[in-house]
């Protein structure tokens, strides 16, 4: 197993965890009705789950990366926002990334701001909008499988869907 990251990320108490996710909602609310627009959390995605043998999957890949790579070991993960443009919700979702430790960039490039693209190609790719994607033909790409996509949006698929428990 890798040895405990230094890098960033802190357990949060539950009163700490209500307060930031009530600024949030206050938050979304607020700039709404600046612009003339309605938020709301009983309708409006604002988490997205994942299961937990995705997960793990996920974290067996990265282990295994770095049991091969010492000298260059991913590092963490970020939750980059994207967007959905198929599947059970199209909106808002998110694309979990795993980063190098040493210099922070994405294991896999994949954002036009951040990302040094390696090849013309790459490059294309990440300047292309999401309006004019036809690219798309459901085939996985060769890239070790380390993108993890494909939540579930909250709501409305706020329950565990292994359960028939209402979300």
């Amino acid at each position: 197993m890798t040895k405990k990251s230094k890098g960033p990320g802190a357990f949060i108490s539950q009163k700490k965890a209500i307060q930031q996710i009530n600024a949030f909602f206050d938050h979304q609310e607020k700039e709404n009705k600046k612009n003339g627009t309605k938020w709301s959390p009983k309708k409006d995605y604002y988490a997205f789950a994942f299961g937990l043998d995705k997960v793990q999957e996920l974290m067996a890949k990265i282990e295994k990366y770095n049991a091969n790579n010492p000298d260059n070991p991913i590092g963490g993960i970020r939750v980059v926002s994207a967007r959905s443009n198929k599947g059970v919700a199209v909106g808002p979702d998110v694309v979990i990334v795993p980063y190098l430790a040493k210099t922070g960039k994405n294991y896999i490039p994949v954002d036009q701001h951040f990302d040094d693209a390696p090849d013309p190609a790459t490059t294309t790719l990440m300047k292309s909008s999401f309006e004019s994607d036809s690219t798309d033909d459901g085939e996985e790409d060769d890239d070790d499988g380390m993108l993890l996509n494909g939540s579930l949006p909250c709501p409305p698929y706020c329950n565990d869907p292994d359960t028939d428990d209402e979300g």
